[in-house]
């Protein structure tokens, strides 16, 4: 995008075996939930744009109601590389103009948090 960059932070990143693990906790969502949302796409998108090898992800959630864990396992994919780019060319703008509106460029993060917060 000419207005962002895309950066990610992956909980564990197992190069020898291209596995990218995602850790989860709590009893609200499952793992198969999780691998709904957009953060492994869009975690897959900026591995192949870093030319980082996946062979797949696992989302590990523990449930400490239980005491158990349930996984999810998603493989990359162009479908979900297009479902990314869709999201962040529909998100990015948006954002972007909401910085722009409320004045939350070229700010210290301190001073941008306050100002967020105050919103």
């Amino acid at each position: 995008s000419e207005i962002a960059t895309l950066t990610a932070v992956y909980d564990i990143y197992e190069p020898p075996n291209g596995i990218l693990t995602e850790l989860k906790s709590g009893h609200s969502y499952s793992a198969r939930q999780y691998a709904g949302t957009m953060q492994i796409p869009l975690y897959l998108l900026t591995a192949k744009l870093a030319q980082i090898p996946v062979k797949k992800a696992i989302i590990s959630r523990y449930n400490p109601k239980t005491d158990k864990v349930d996984r999810a396992i998603i493989y990359p994919s162009e479908i979900a590389n297009k479902k990314a780019m869709n999201y962040l060319d529909s998100l990015t703008p948006e954002i972007w103009a909401y910085f722009h509106k409320n004045n939350l460029f070229n700010e210290t993060n301190a001073t941008m948090a306050k100002k967020l917060q105050s919103l």
